[in-house]
């Protein structure tokens, strides 16, 4: 890349730290999104088309706009959840549950 130091001397190899996007199993991400790194996207994330993520995005979390916010949570199926009762959603197409608690959603087993 070409660009300068402070005191305007060109940068090398050894002045640039690598970072990069983790995508997790699962998550998708829209045409044209730009991820700016370093961030983690959770697994069955779904991004939107067009966003611009600038932070982590949770697990089952579907995110969209500029800078991205997240709108709603979705399941492996990419189909938005439903809320059937006070922090549980479940999904349409495969009827998994799950509970959202302590800031995070997660998949309730045998519901």
């Amino acid at each position: 890349p070409r660009a300068t130091m402070v005191n305007g001397k060109l940068k090398t190899k050894g002045n640039w730290n690598k970072v990069g996007v983790t995508i997790e199993q699962g998550a998708s991400i829209g045409a044209g999104a730009v991820c700016i790194a370093p961030l983690r996207i959770g697994s069955w994330a779904l991004i939107g088309a067009g966003a611009v993520v600038t932070k982590d995005v949770l697990p089952y979390a579907l995110v969209m706009g500029n800078p991205a916010q997240q709108v709603g949570w979705v399941g492996r199926y990419g189909f938005q959840l439903k809320e059937i009762s006070e922090n549980v959603y479940q999904c349409p197409a495969s009827e998994e549950k799950f509970l959202f608690a302590q800031g995070k959603l997660s998949e309730l087993r045998n519901a």
